[in-house]
């Protein structure tokens, strides 16, 4: 659905709240030039009376263009739901608002001191199926004031539950900065996992892909040559992705940063390329597993 369908369901929002918009207005110029007007009066004992005429007409202003704000913010989420639940009717996904987060054993899914999934949705990729959503994780700090913030962060998850041959393969980012290269090691040493460097140099640089101990490297590169390498890295597909893990019985997939229904062609982009990988990442042949303990006796 092209952004003029965004803009058209905005624009309705907007003019559904017109009258809303100028209650909300008023209501918060009285209370801006209420709360600037009792500073300007103090400041009127001292500089003249000009200066509780100026805080009353700054408060009123401010008031009223958060009143503004916030009457445009509803139309804007309004506007949202109703595009992204027509997107998902017109492509066979069934939208809901909130959603939980995926029941899945993955360390992304419980990271954080909260975490939710809005605007999710579940359907079928590639035949199997399949969910997505915006996740959000919330982690609270303290400062050196002792005052508590929240930091966000946004990412879109899709996972797709299937039946697989092969190993827990996971793909992430690598850490920025100084002693990234130590902070990646002991990750990999904390899950009895091997990292492989894959023939990429810019891949290699950019992620790291690590197995489980018992099976072969060679799993990797079978899974991530160099073709699929090559179009993680010049953004042919997956784009922007974060983390991408493939288990036996689920590939999961996650991008910085949420959907919008102002931008659905990403949206579009993103299950595209998530069903592209679904087809590369076939089954692993019998030589290439790992001999159960036992077996071959």
């Amino acid at each position: 659905m092209p952004r003029d369908e965004f803009d058209h369901a905005m624009q309705a929002e907007w003019e559904r709240r017109r009258g809303s918009a100028r209650r909300w207005m008023a209501l918060g110029a009285v209370a801006g030039a209420g709360v600037l007007g009792v500073f300007g009066w103090s400041w009127s004992q001292v500089v003249g009376a000009g200066a509780l005429v100026a805080s009353l007409v700054l408060g009123a202003a401010a008031g009223a263009g958060i009143g503004w704000l916030v009457v445009r913010s509803r139309a804007r989420r309004a506007a949202h739901l109703a595009v992204a639940a027509q997107w998902a009717r017109d492509n066979d996904w069934a939208y809901a608002n909130k959603v939980d987060v995926p029941d899945i054993d993955l360390g992304f899914l419980r990271q954080g001191d909260r975490r939710y999934c809005e605007d999710g949705a579940s359907g079928h990729i590639g035949g199997h199926p399949a969910q997505f959503a915006n996740f959000t994780v919330e982690n609270d700090s303290t400062d050196s004031k002792g005052n508590r913030h929240t930091n966000y962060d946004h990412y879109f998850i899709v996972v797709v539950n299937r039946a697989w041959e092969g190993p827990r393969l996971t793909m992430v980012r690598r850490s920025l900065g100084l002693g990234r290269g130590m902070r990646d090691a002991v990750r990999s040493a904390a899950t009895s996992r091997q990292v492989v460097d894959l023939e990429h140099d810019d891949f290699a640089d950019e992620f790291q892909v690590t197995i489980p101990d018992e099976w072969g490297r060679d799993v990797a590169f079978l899974l991530i040559p160099p073709d699929v390498q090559e179009a993680f890295m010049d953004g042919t597909r997956l784009a922007d992705v974060r983390q991408v893990d493939s288990a036996a019985d689920f590939l999961f997939l996650a991008w910085k940063r949420h959907f919008s229904a102002d931008d659905l062609p990403t949206l579009d982009d993103r299950l595209a390329d998530t069903a592209w990988l679904l087809g590369r990442w076939g089954d692993v042949p019998l030589a290439m597993r790992p001999v159960a303990r036992g077996e071959g006796d």
